[in-house]
């Protein structure tokens, strides 16, 4: 398998994005689109589909391809293996080739993501350090570095820059919800919200089987469910507690919660509790309703719900954010900065042609 996969910031809602050659032949297969979606899991909202050139080399008497009369659909003899061996070259691919030594990139504007993906080229996310393609991991050329232009506007002193963060310059907050950066090549929106919440959710999902670090509640959250809600949750109970959340039942249809992860902190846990079982039970998004995956999801959601932007934390934040292996988008798919390049915004105010 060889080929190349875009970043989160262009999925679509259709999978006409999606191009797929079997021995030198176009088709479409659901195993191919599904091990797409699988490897970028955490990454993209539901209903959202990642663009993917995939060419696929594989014995011709492990496939069957005269199921349809233009030979387009196929049916493998192994669609586990199939599946197991796109997932893990697209979560290669996503993964940062140098998480750890700070590089300043080029980075797309506006205008440019806004192209029809037929005809985007692969490149590279974002402030990110250039991403890998499938398979062949052919990495990307030196990207080009900006020279800091001076800006003679009074800000407040500016933090030391944690390493493998991009170069930029808090400027200052924008109606308590937002925080107004400048970067190598115009200006940044970053939501806290939406890093607090990609934050939580990789600690969660990337404990390593460790045992997660809770914290007990001084009094127990005592819920009252239906009796198959009730059922379903005890049966779950150690999927949960993988979440770092301990359940278990208190008589009658009563749920008794003992503690929830460390890093939460909730001022009201009955409430919380109650929302997130609710959530988990009765939300209609496909999968297993508490697979670690969506638990870890539903969590964090909540959880950035609770968090209060303020200035003074942005850096640190950032730094956290920057360790995760996907800093670009919160667990939902949104995004956690947003960039207006020079190039667009000179475009915006007249500055330049077209």
């Amino acid at each position: 398998v060889e080929g190349y996969v875009l970043p989160a910031s262009h999925a679509r809602k259709g999978r006409r994005h999606q191009f797929v050659f079997l021995n030198g032949r176009p088709v479409e297969d659901g195993v191919i689109s599904r091990a797409l979606a699988e490897g970028f899991r955490g990454a993209l909202s539901d209903g959202l589909h990642p663009a993917a050139w995939l060419w696929i080399e594989l014995e011709p008497s492990l496939v069957d391809v005269n199921v349809h009369p233009a030979k387009r659909e196929v049916r493998f003899h192994r669609p586990l293996d199939v599946r197991d061996v796109i997932l893990e070259a697209v979560a290669n691919a996503l993964k940062p080739v140098s998480p750890v030594v700070p590089v300043r990139v080029e980075r797309p504007s506006l205008e440019d993501l806004a192209t029809d993906a037929v005809d985007i080229a692969p490149r590279t996310a974002k402030f990110s350090t250039p991403q890998p393609v499938l398979a062949k991991w052919e990495k990307a050329e030196t990207p080009t570095v900006f020279p800091k232009e001076e800006v003679q506007t009074e800000v407040a002193p500016q933090p030391p820059q944690a390493a493998g963060i991009p170069d930029f310059r808090v400027i200052g907050m924008l109606h308590q919800r937002f925080v107004l950066l400048e970067s190598g090549d115009g200006l940044v929106l970053f939501d806290p919200k939406a890093a607090h919440e990609r934050i939580f959710f990789e600690k969660l999902l990337h404990h390593e089987g460790q045992v997660l670090e809770t914290q007990g509640l001084l009094v127990p959250v005592l819920l009252d469910l239906d009796p198959r809600d009730l059922d379903l949750v005890l049966r779950e109970r150690m999927a949960l507690q993988d979440a770092g959340i301990e359940v278990e039942a208190f008589g009658g249809n009563t749920l008794q919660i003992h503690s929830l992860p460390a890093c939460l902190i909730v001022e009201e846990p009955r409430v919380f509790f109650s929302a997130l079982m609710d959530e988990l039970l009765h939300d209609p998004a496909p999968g297993a309703r508490f697979a670690l995956d969506r638990v870890a999801r539903v969590l964090a959601k909540r959880a950035s719900s609770l968090a209060q932007p303020r200035l003074a934390e942005t850096m640190p934040l950032l730094g956290e954010l920057f360790q995760c292996e996907l800093p670009y988008c919160a667990a939902d798919g949104r995004p956690t900065l947003t960039e207006f390049g020079m190039r667009e915004l000179e475009r915006r105010f007249g500055l330049t042609k077209g």
